[in-house]
């Protein structure tokens, strides 16, 4: 499961627009603000899903069946 949800989260972080970060970075905002105000926004309706994956990936596994 693990190569996928790389490839889930990874396919969202180069889809976004590198201006974006570009841009907080040249008004002052240091790296964590970075992180927290434009990339994990950008990259949370990925991350939901690569979350709801794993979860369900865990519940099968655990079925025993």
């Amino acid at each position: 499961m693990v190569p996928l949800i790389y490839l889930l989260l990874s396919a969202s972080f180069q889809a976004m627009d590198p201006r974006l970060e570009e841009a907080s970075t040249m008004t002052g905002a240091g790296n964590w603000r970075t992180l927290r105000r434009i990339s994990l926004p950008l990259a949370s309706p990925r991350s939901g899903r690569a979350a709801l994956l794993f979860v369900t990936a865990i519940e099968t596994s655990k079925c025993g069946c």
